[in-house]
């Protein structure tokens, strides 16, 4: 007498192509995301940070009308690159701190980041106002 075995069905999902399509969702968004954040417009006039260091460094200043002082007395900035060199090696750091108004262009305040780098400044710092206080 023979038995009939009844076959074992094998019901098995194959995941790989639900696994692939979502990983490629997940690449599609997180590009799309980088690219979002490059494009979004940016205010940036306060923040909050403890001063590392006391001292006195060289500061060059730029009012809303683009004009430029070094260390309160009124520039050319054509002769930042002349005048700055020594009052780095008397302050014996080359650090400066680079104040700008608010409402300036940007291309105005990467212009005078440029110019005070071309001039010899290793460390520069952007100045800006606590936040919370007027």
């Amino acid at each position: 007498m023979e038995f009939h075995r009844r076959r074992r069905i094998d019901a098995n999902i194959d995941m790989t192509p639900m696994i692939d399509t979502l990983l490629q969702i997940f690449v599609a968004f997180l590009l799309s995301m980088t690219f979002l954040s490059s494009s979004v417009r940016l205010s940036l006039p306060q923040a909050a940070a403890e001063v590392r260091e006391p001292g006195r460094p060289v500061v060059v200043s730029l009012d809303a009308n683009n004009q430029m002082y070094l260390n309160d007395d009124k520039v050319n900035p054509d002769e930042l690159a002349s005048r700055l060199p020594p009052l780095l090696e008397n302050a014996g750091k080359a650090e400066v701190v680079l104040r700008a108004d608010q409402s300036l262009a940007y291309k105005h305040v990467l212009r005078a980041l440029v110019a005070v780098r071309q001039a010899g400044a290793t460390n520069v710092q952007l100045a800006y106002e606590e936040e919370g206080k007027p």
